[in-house]
């Protein structure tokens, strides 16, 4: 699908990103969608931070996301080419976040992020 499309618009898409802070509950909620291509294609992401309950020193993430396009004939080859992107993009996303953690407390434990694409 991706040969398909013009070079711009297969490597870059802008988005929004919403951050919800609760320091009582102490998780943060992301909620991410894109504005570019939005007509072609629709991803919105929800992301939650808490404090896994079996060990207080990882963190956990349930991540959602939810891809559309009303392409007529095409919704379907989006949508899987979106997925396909999007958990190109998670994998990225987690090895960045790792090395940032690995970065800041100088080493790294092995199983510090517990996450699933739903």
């Amino acid at each position: 699908m991706e040969k398909y499309l013009p070079v711009t618009m297969a490597r870059h898409a802008y988005i929004i990103e919403d951050s919800i802070v609760d320091p009582q509950n102490r998780t943060m909620t992301t909620l991410t969608w894109n504005i570019s291509h939005a007509r072609m294609m629709s991803v919105e992401e929800r992301c939650e931070y808490r404090i896994n309950p079996d060990n207080t020193s990882w963190t956990e993430i349930n991540r959602e996301a939810w891809i559309s396009s009303n392409l007529y004939g095409l919704s379907r080859a989006i949508q899987e080419f979106g997925l396909a992107r999007f958990k190109t993009s998670v994998a990225k996303t987690m090895k960045g976040f790792e090395y940032v953690l690995a970065k800041m407390q100088g080493k790294m434990e092995a199983s510090c992020f517990y996450y699933a694409v739903k």
